[in-house]
């Protein structure tokens, strides 16, 4: 497998929610760029939804990078208080969103 993306209902914060994931073997080439974009926009195409978000851990550098070249803007950094993100090593992390193009 070469990766993944998708998206879904965020349950906790009830937002649909971007994800994705590289194999090693194929991380840096613009797969991930490529699938997040097309994903995004076929989602902005088929529904009335206003923004996407994405969830990163804090310590997930390259993930950010990502995001940013995908179009989604930091939002703000989140540490949870009730419970731990599944899949994270740190207790925060960043919320991005990626707005609708209205032009």
């Amino acid at each position: 497998m070469i990766g993944m993306v998708g998206m879904g209902l965020e349950d906790t914060v009830n937002e649909v929610e971007v994800a994705y994931f590289m194999s090693k073997k194929y991380q840096r080439n613009g797969y991930a760029k490529e699938a997040v974009n097309a994903l995004v926009d076929w989602c902005f195409n088929v529904s009335d939804i206003k923004y996407l978000i994405l969830t990163i851990d804090c310590a997930n550098i390259p993930s950010c990078h990502l995001a940013e070249k995908c179009g989604f803007e930091l939002f703000e950094k989140r540490t949870p208080k009730s419970h731990k993100q599944p899949n994270m090593e740190s207790d925060s992390y960043f919320y991005y969103r990626r707005y609708r193009n209205l032009a």
